[in-house]
């Protein structure tokens, strides 16, 4: 029984010598920027549209009829100070393809006088402005 135990202490000692052998830590210094010129994150105002599940148009949260979403658009684009338009799909399961009524929308948003029109990533980072 003695030779077992020493046999299992032998064996532990090498696997652990040979863990500490094989990890080799690579590390290299970091430098850390200076943040002292850094300034106040700014909330920008935006317009945001979304295309919900059924195709319909929500602006800013609130449905908007097809017959006066053109209107609210210019009213949009005639702003002095106009806010971009953020252009997304909601979310949801859909039973219809809106594609094709979300490049109809885009056409329409420009057909309006619309120039600053950004669409969010898929990631969630910043958004794209064509």
């Amino acid at each position: 029984m003695m030779p077992l135990i020493d046999v299992v202490f032998l064996l532990l000692t090498f696997f652990i010598y040979a863990m500490v052998v094989l990890v080799e830590l690579k590390s290299s210094g970091v430098a850390l920027v200076s943040v002292e010129g850094a300034s106040q994150a700014v909330d920008e105002e935006i317009v945001l549209l979304e295309v919900d599940g059924n195709g319909g148009v929500l602006l800013d949260g609130v449905a908007v009829a097809d017959d006066e979403l053109d209107g609210r658009l210019r009213e949009i684009a005639g702003r002095a100070d106009a806010p971009p338009l953020v252009v997304t799909l909601q979310e949801v399961d859909s039973p219809i393809d809106r594609g094709p009524s979300l490049l109809r929308l885009m056409d329409r948003i420009q057909s309006a006088g619309v120039v600053d029109i950004r669409l969010p990533k898929l990631d969630g980072g910043s958004g794209v402005s064509p």
